[in-house]
């Protein structure tokens, strides 16, 4: 089971067949209904350390970095 900060969206029906990863903050709150209706799996992590090694075991698809511009510099240098 995954931690309350981490959400995974499955949706079979996506028209959208990746999988997305979108490290996030409050402002991405609006975008998650929109997200999870076009994308068949989407993972949530609110958190403002991005993890390599969570990147690495997910293998996205697609990787967003939505953070309040104050945040955008705690984005490790390699993923």
């Amino acid at each position: 089971e995954k931690a309350p900060d981490h959400i995974v969206s499955i949706n079979p029906n996506a028209p959208d067949k990746r999988k997305l990863l979108i490290y996030r903050d409050s402002f991405a709150e609006n975008m998650r209904p929109w997200l999870s209706r076009h994308f068949r799996e989407v993972h949530y992590i609110w958190s403002r350390k991005v993890s390599s090694a969570t990147v690495m075991e997910i293998k996205p698809d697609i990787f967003i970095l939505e953070y309040i511009a104050r945040q955008v510099g705690r984005m490790p240098e390699k993923l």
